[in-house]
């Protein structure tokens, strides 16, 4: 017992540290993303059509040879690096997690998880104290990873604010952490138009979904495993993602 009481009060020193977050990113058409940074590691969130492939670059402002790239395909979520412009990006090491792979009114939404530093020398180093992030993307026309096309790409920089679980005021608030029984959930800055809150386990299982109307809700979580969760909102303003831990 005392292991377990160590444990969670670890995991929850590590999620209670300071968070970064992008926010929701619009990128082209019906394709966002959004990066959550903490102390330990890197939350990513993909939304876009069911029937395209959507990919994301780290740290690089082009298909320099050597960047870090993921992406999300037919064949799931895939962990690659450029080989330069015009080239198809190879797979390596896999040092993602997926989340969830939810799709909804032909929208697919993707949640994926890893530490700040991957295996390979070609990882990107996601820093939680940084103000903003260079990052390149492409959204395939079909669901196979291939050639994208000259008008279904793009780069920016992306800046962080503090996010979830930070200092500033936050979108959404869980209560307590860890959880034991029933999880309370508080939203701000959210427009409750058609919103759920979805519950996945660190495997990507959905293991609860509650349609909601108020800004703060109550869920039943005494018959989850212990474990760590991810906890995703989805509104028509966008969706936000977070975790806690079960007791």
């Amino acid at each position: 017992m005392k292991k377990i009481t160590l444990l969670a009060a670890l995991l929850l020193t590590c999620l209670a540290q300071a968070q970064i977050t992008t926010g929701n990113i619009s990128l082209s058409g019906s394709y966002s993303v959004s990066l959550e940074v903490s102390d330990t590691d890197v939350l990513i969130t993909m939304i876009g059509d069911e029937n395209r492939w959507m990919g994301l670059g780290f740290g690089v402002s082009s298909m320099t040879a050597g960047g870090d790239v993921v992406s999300f395909d037919s064949t799931g979520f895939n962990d690659r690096a450029f080989l330069g412009i015009g080239q198809s990006p190879q797979l390596d090491t896999q040092d993602w997690t997926l989340l969830s792979n939810d799709v909804s009114g032909g929208v697919r939404t993707v949640v994926a998880s890893r530490d700040l530093s991957g295996s390979d020398s070609t990882d990107f180093t996601f820093d939680p104290n940084a103000d903003s992030l260079d990052i390149v993307w492409a959204n395939g026309v079909t669901g196979n990873f291939q050639n994208h096309g000259s008008s279904n790409r793009g780069s920016t920089t992306v800046a962080f604010s503090l996010g979830i679980n930070g200092m500033e005021t936050q979108a959404i608030s869980l209560f307590p952490v860890p959880a034991n029984d029933v999880l309370s959930v508080s939203l701000q800055n959210v427009m409750l138009d058609n919103t759920t809150i979805d519950i996945y386990s660190a495997l990507g299982a959905l293991v609860l979904s509650q349609a909601i109307d108020h800004k703060s809700s109550v869920l039943d979580v005494s018959n989850l495993a212990k474990g760590i969760y991810v906890v995703k909102v989805t509104a028509s303003s966008g969706v936000l993602t977070t975790r806690f831990i079960k007791e």
